[in-house]
């Protein structure tokens, strides 16, 4: 906005360089605190109202003086008018987006739908595909809006990948937990890699009972060799002829020996409860680094080798009949062929003499049949007897055969899910590279895919975890490159590195306040600077790691995302935009709550001391704050209104403002 008097303020972006236009004067401004920060509106933008036609919620943004827009979607599937969707603006109207951008240098961002979350294709049972690229597809439809609509930025999608006890990776490294005790309750799930189907659900309280197998210890061999040269330690397994087992060997494992009780009349078993799982998977990693195994994965493997163990017992329990039953019934067939052949051979009435009785002792008055009759009975029923053998002992082999395969394909469900989520994430990279390319020669910035930190109990929800997701999907999209589209590898990362970064949602982040355990002895205000300072090293630890790439900013009291206006609660926004300015991030987006959504911007650039100037000396002076408080705070307001509030596109009289 230009005055014929060159009177300037914070939406001239650039319009009077050089200029040394003296300020308005500036006794009740406030100075910059220690942590104020060189961010000004065009840095610290905020988001269009997503139940808003988002041209119209654009122009109301730029009318306020906003300098970075990043548009919202709540809608998936078929929008319609109060769940739009990117497919709601047409061709024209996303044309017309673009053009206000550019004619008004506002930089943009995009949020895709957030009706869905997760791009691991989570569902209830375990992992889908279908419903995984449904999720894509509502992705792409937001990275094809901002190809046209946008000048490039980030398009941020919502993690949310799958539930993971808290306690498990960050209570003793961290000191989270998401309730008392979580870290012996937590449930934990393993997934089978080639449906992704969840295998079931374990219980950390959970016990279990299996065989005690007999070892080297036990049958006098620890320390010396086998047969084929293996030198036994202790606790090595031992077949029937004293020859090692090889615990890694899915097939070899059920050869070991089950110690036999013979006061008892039956084989030994052992009580295994979480901690013995923990101490197996320690001293497995230990002899295998290659290939490590988690005490979870230590407790599913015991379940499945049981079941396969009573598959097996009842399969050898029917098949041991079997070569019994099959002889006497060869046995029968040639005495039915000679007794037939002697039955016709006499004549019919001299058959009666030939006629015996068969029962059973006194009790059951006995039958009268022909020899050919008896054993014809007979080979009925040991053909029947064979035929339960044949099916019991089939599905018992199949059934043992079915977790033998699934033992090999056990997996934790981070492996798993991990994979899929990088898949999906490097697909969704290479369509916005490819968007780029065709249709993107305005924009001012790289389109990329930018997954934001949800919620606590979810994977993607902590700083590392995030850090994973972007790392690992930049390298498949990198090897994707390479395999399908004959990239060099160097080409191929830097356009991983380019159109993959993350969201770190600051706001969300301070939510991990609540799951924080305090120290014996601890104060509160002890506690919020611990807090404090691990939330600047996860966000020192992003930076260093290359990964960050867009910020949502909002407060709140450590419990629910409730979009505080900045300042309002205690997430400590001053100290951490200090260490994006040192990572060199400038791209920054204030999300409004429900109370709101007209102050929070103003109100976060007077907290952070946003000078109004972008333009002329530092002695020109002034910052956001004391504007601000000479528009609501002084006993003489300004002659003029702006932004959304204003009736027009222009400055305004305040006689002209409506009276509410």
């Amino acid at each position: 906005m230009i005055f014929n008097n060159e009177y300037f303020h914070s939406m001239d972006r650039g319009y009077y360089l050089g200029s040394d236009l003296i300020n308005e004067p500036a006794e009740d401004v406030v100075p910059p605190t220690e942590t104020a920060v060189n961010f000004g509106p065009e840095h610290l933008g905020t988001s269009a109202n997503p139940f808003q036609n988002q041209l119209q919620a654009m122009q109301a943004r730029i009318r306020e003086g906003i300098g970075k827009i990043e548009f919202n979607f709540p809608g998936k599937g078929k929008g319609s008018s109060q769940a739009p969707t990117p497919e709601s603006y047409d061709a024209e109207t996303r044309e017309q987006m673009r053009r206000l951008a550019e004619l008004n240098e506002v930089k943009t961002s995009t949020h895709a739908t957030f009706s869905v979350q997760g791009f691991s294709g989570l569902s209830d049972r375990g992992f889908n595909d279908a419903a995984r690229e449904q999720n894509l597809k509502e992705v792409r439809k937001a990275i094809d809006f901002a190809a046209e609509a946008t000048t490039g930025g980030a398009i941020v999608i919502h993690t949310g990948e799958w539930n993971r006890p808290i306690s498990e990776d960050y209570k003793k490294s961290e000191g989270f937990e998401a309730y008392p005790d979580e870290e012996k309750r937590a449930t934990m799930y393993m997934v089978d890699k080639r449906t992704g189907q969840f295998v079931g659900a374990i219980s950390k309280d959970q016990e279990l009972f299996e065989p005690v197998y007999k070892t080297a210890k036990d049958v006098g061999m620890a320390g010396k060799r086998d047969a084929n040269g293996h030198l036994f330690e202790e606790n090595d397994w031992v077949d029937i002829d004293n020859n090692w087992i090889d615990p890694a060997d899915s097939d070899k494992l059920f050869e070991r020996v089950p110690e036999w009780n013979k006061e008892h009349t039956r084989f030994e078993v052992r009580r295994k409860t979480w901690k013995d799982f923990v101490d197996e998977a320690e001293e497995w990693n230990v002899k295998h680094p290659n290939n490590k195994r988690t005490p979870a994965e230590m407790f599913s493997r015991t379940q499945i080798e049981n079941n396969i163990l009573q598959a097996k017992g009842s399969s050898l329990f029917y098949a041991g009949n079997y070569d019994s039953s099959k002889e006497q019934r060869d046995k029968i067939l040639k005495a039915l062929k000679f007794y037939e052949s002697l039955e016709e051979s006499i004549p019919e009435k001299e058959r009666w003499k030939m006629l015996q009785q068969f029962g059973a002792g006194n009790l059951i008055p006995p039958d009268t049949k022909m020899p050919s009759q008896f054993l014809r009975d007979n080979l009925k029923e040991t053909t029947d007897r064979m035929r339960h053998i044949h099916e019991a002992s089939s599905a018992a082999d199949a059934k043992a055969k079915e977790s033998e395969e699934l033992l090999k394909n056990l997996q934790p469900i981070e492996k798993v899910g991990l994979a899929k989520t990088a898949d999906s994430l490097a697909r969704l990279g290479i369509f916005a590279m490819q968007k780029q390319e065709s249709k993107g020669k305005h924009l001012k910035e790289d389109l990329y895919i930018a997954p934001e930190n949800w919620q606590t109990e979810q994977f993607g929800g902590h700083p590392d975890e995030l850090i994973k997701l972007v790392e690992a999907s930049r390298a498949e999209m990198s090897k994707q490159l390479q395999d399908f589209y004959h990239m060099s590898k160097s080409e191929a990362e830097q356009k991983a590195k380019n159109h993959i970064k993350s969201t770190l949602d600051i706001g969300h982040l301070n939510q991990w306040k609540q799951h924080l355990i305090r120290k014996e002895g601890e104060s509160e205000s002890q506690r919020d600077e611990r807090f404090k300072g691990w939330l600047i090293k996860k966000v020192r630890k992003m930076r260093d790691r290359g990964v960050l790439g867009h910020i949502h900013i909002s407060d709140n009291f450590g419990f629910d995302d409730e979009h505080l206006t900045p300042g309002k609660g205690n997430v400590p926004i001053k100290e951490l935009l200090k260490e994006f300015e040192k990572a060199g991030i400038s791209d920054f987006v204030i999300e409004p709550g429900s109370f709101n959504p007209l102050t929070t911007v103003p109100d976060t650039w007077s907290y952070l001391g946003t000078p109004i100037r972008t333009i002329g000396p530092p002695s020109a002076g002034g910052n956001f704050s004391g504007m601000f408080q000479r528009h609501y705070g002084g006993t003489a307001p300004p002659f003029y209104v702006v932004g959304a509030y204003s009736p027009s596109n222009e400055w305004s009289f305040w006689s002209e403002v409506p009276l509410e």
